[in-house]
């Protein structure tokens, strides 16, 4: 049961190629679309440095070895339904008013949640 595509991951710069996202965070994405029961979209994947640096994303970001994702989410209800699920799937999540950033960088502290912008 294949829900994503490895083009939704690719990074947003439109110079680099398509790569497949990280084999763990693509199982618990699945997982996760599994038991959310409706579309999730993948607002970033992938990042080479020039993007991540371009968005504002940390040094050390976990995009940039394709072992996270940012999906797309405005409504609350919806953001807390995901992250009951996610809590399931991942170790670290982030939230923004937006998005859910979801990642499974082992090399990072583990049992984290964090938000973006003024909450």
């Amino acid at each position: 049961m294949a829900y994503f595509k490895d083009s939704e991951f690719q990074c947003k710069c439109g110079n680099c190629p398509v790569r497949p996202p990280d084999a763990h965070l693509r199982e618990a994405l699945e997982n996760l679309r599994g038991l959310y029961g409706k579309p999730i979209y993948i607002n970033s994947g992938w990042r080479c440095a020039t993007y991540n640096g371009k968005v504002g994303g940390v040094g050390d970001s976990a995009h940039l070895s394709g072992k996270a994702a940012d999906i797309f989410c405005t409504s609350s209800a919806d953001r807390f339904q995901l992250i009951s699920l996610a809590v399931h799937q991942f170790r670290r999540i982030g939230i923004g008013s937006t998005f859910i950033h979801l990642d499974v960088d082992e090399t990072k502290d583990q049992g984290v949640m964090w938000l973006y912008g003024n909450h």
